[in-house]
């Protein structure tokens, strides 16, 4: 139902609606909207980490931080208004949605250990959270341009074509910027 509306018309009393139950009911489980939103937040992200995790336990030796990137990207594709709430202005400053938080962290440790595994880095080292940082950067851009269709992406080019040349481009950049290492 998110998909179909989005986050701005999603109410406890349209999904009550849709699922057939009073409105009273929803206010058992949820006490707000907010509350709602904070609930399916959190669910995105475990579902992100889920989707990262399956894609990383295949990937060859070498294309780990590829297959994950890629799994990052088809699945904000799949879930644009899920994948925007997540990201999205509500919950700026406002960590009461119930494991809203832990979820996120868990998304984001994940990325470490996936860019701390395939580049050789020592996990939870100040380079792998600075790589992490740079592939979370690097896969939330391309997901957001892409979703907002802010991205022009030549006819006929396939995700995975795409994530290879965004990660090209990281390489690129990245191997000619002069940066040694975390400040």
């Amino acid at each position: 139902m998110l998909e179909e509306v989005g986050p701005a018309k999603l109410s406890l009393r349209a999904v009550s609606a849709r699922i057939g139950v009073s409105p009273a009911a929803a206010y058992h489980h949820f006490d707000s909207r907010a509350s709602l939103l904070g609930h399916l937040a959190a669910q995105g992200f475990r579902e992100l980490a889920v989707a990262v995790e399956e894609r990383a336990a295949t990937a060859a030796p070498g294309s780990l931080l590829r297959e994950a990137a890629l799994a990052y990207f088809r699945f904000a594709c799949r879930n644009p208004c899920l994948y925007q709430l997540m990201f999205g202005p509500e919950f700026i400053g406002d960590e009461s949605a119930v494991g809203l938080a832990d979820a996120r962290t868990r998304s984001f440790t994940l990325v470490q250990a996936v860019i701390a595994k395939d580049s050789g880095l020592e996990p939870g080292s100040g380079g792998a959270r600075s790589a992490a940082l740079a592939g979370w950067v690097l896969g939330h851009g391309l997901a957001s341009l892409t979703i907002q269709g802010r991205l022009e992406r030549p006819e006929g080019l396939t995700d995975d074509q795409l994530v290879d040349r965004a990660l090209q481009g990281f390489a690129i950049l990245f191997g000619s910027s002069g940066v040694s290492g975390p400040a």
